[in-house]
């Protein structure tokens, strides 16, 4: 009896870390299954146009998102376009997705519910399309750390600073569909299209961490468990 109440301790304090394990690799298998149909499609459309080093051709400053959403989708095997969140059958898949933290400060957890054209794959994953109005984007905001918070002065009020992006616009896709944990890091990610190349989004919250790992060979998502509105201390 003292040998299989050993046991039965040693199978609860492992088991969750094997049931997470597997999930992790399920997310990674697919991940990189998402990743491949997309960066095929962008090859059969460079292919197609004859320009290999030029991807303003697709993603055009001069056009919509749902423009650019309905070339795309022309390399992709038959996937179902939503052109908004208001359309009664698309609803459902335009969901908030958890920013993914590798490590926490002051502050309280949020989220983002891509509200682009989306393309729904055969195998449930989702390809969210945000068409930028130019290739060169300047604004005004918080700086923020690491982790996607807004620094603070001395007073508790924004820093703010001037910030650039040279996005000619942005893929998320969701690996999984409506199938959680809906994290950017975990089941979601964001890629930078510009001008000559596309990219990993280099922002951390927005699964940069994780994707690089994946497509590196590493296999190991960086995240951190929470809900959205928690308090982080």
């Amino acid at each position: 009896m003292i040998t299989l109440g050993i046991i039965g301790v040693v199978a609860a304090l492992t088991l969750p870390n094997l049931i997470a394990n597997y999930r992790d690799k399920v997310l990674i298998a697919q991940t990189k299954r998402t990743y491949s149909l997309i960066m095929n499609a962008i090859t059969l459309w460079k292919t197609d146009v004859g320009s290999f080093d030029d991807n303003t051709l697709l993603f055009n400053p001069s056009q919509s998102s749902l423009e650019t959403a309905k070339n795309f989708a022309k390399y992709f095997n038959a996937p179902k376009i939503c052109e908004n969140q208001s359309i009664a059958d698309c609803s459902k898949y335009y969901i908030t997705y958890k920013y993914s933290y590798s490590s926490v400060s002051n502050g309280v957890t949020y989220g983002e519910k891509p509200i682009y054209p989306l393309l729904m794959l055969n195998d449930g994953a989702k390809i969210y399309i945000r068409q930028s109005s130019s290739c060169l984007n300047t604004w005004v905001s918080c700086e923020r750390d690491e982790n996607g918070f807004c620094k603070k002065d001395e007073s508790g009020n924004d820093i703010m600073k001037p910030g650039s992006d040279d996005a000619c616009g942005y893929i998320y896709f969701d690996v999984n569909g409506e199938k959680g944990p809906n994290q950017f890091g975990r089941d979601a990610y964001l890629l930078k299209v510009r001008t000559n190349d596309i990219v990993l989004n280099s922002w951390k919250p927005s699964g940069y961490e994780s994707l690089r790992n994946i497509l590196s060979g590493k296999d190991k998502l960086i995240y951190t468990n929470y809900n959205i509105g928690d308090k982080v201390d």
